[in-house]
């Protein structure tokens, strides 16, 4: 009827408000984690960026100082040259093999210490790297963790408005039936009442019916 319709919808409306409430405050919860995770991350990217960055600068200061070097020797090779064209001696050519060696000595030193910078910053981007792992392990650690407790607690959720509404049908049904049985009883007391009417023996006699 009216009554257990109203009811049942009654019930529909405040279990789909507590569905409706569960999704939002999960939501928020999710939401949460990776906006802290990834906050975390955003940092640690950062740095690899920087990082990254400031070995760029390194490079460029080590090869123009290469490139300076060798410049100079080329200066220097090139007035040994000019000075062995108006003198003939052999000494010329020693200066020059020695200021050949000079150049190179100072272009693998600097070529050493770049190839060294480098691998610190190799190193210091792969540690970074490693963090920045490590967190979207972590998050994902915990977003699983919560995805567990949400499932968990979902069910719960759906287990307890199937009891409600169980409930609530073995309810309505008992109502029903009661019911039933009342207007049974009352159709047979009337058609008890109208057959005891209708018997020849009962006219006359001024007995009073219960209808």
């Amino acid at each position: 009827d009216t009554r257990q319709q109203n009811a049942s919808d009654r019930l529909d409306n405040r279990q789909q408000n507590a569905s409706d409430a569960f999704d939002k405050r999960w939501a928020r919860r999710e939401k949460s984690v990776n906006a802290f995770y990834d906050k975390q991350k955003a940092g640690v990217d950062k740095a690899i960026k920087a990082e990254q960055k400031a070995e760029e600068t390194r490079k460029k200061i080590f090869d123009a100082e290469i490139s300076r070097q060798q410049r100079l020797a080329d200066i220097a090779n090139t007035n040994i040259d000019f000075n062995m064209a108006i003198n003939t001696g052999k000494l010329d050519e020693a200066a020059k093999i020695r200021n050949d060696m000079q150049a190179k000595e100072t272009q693998w030193a600097l070529g050493d210490a770049g190839d060294v910078t480098s691998a610190q910053s190799a190193k210091r981007v792969d540690k970074l790297q490693g963090k920045s792992d490590a967190i979207d392990k972590a998050k994902q650690k915990r977003l699983d963790n919560l995805k567990e407790v949400e499932d968990a607690e979902k069910k719960a959720l759906e287990k307890r408005q199937k009891r409600e509404k169980d409930a609530l049908s073995k309810k309505q049904a008992a109502d029903k039936a009661a019911l039933d049985k009342e207007l049974a009883n009352n159709k047979a007391a009337e058609q008890k009442n109208w057959e005891l009417i209708r018997d020849p023996k009962n006219k006359g006699t001024g007995e009073t019916l219960n209808v």
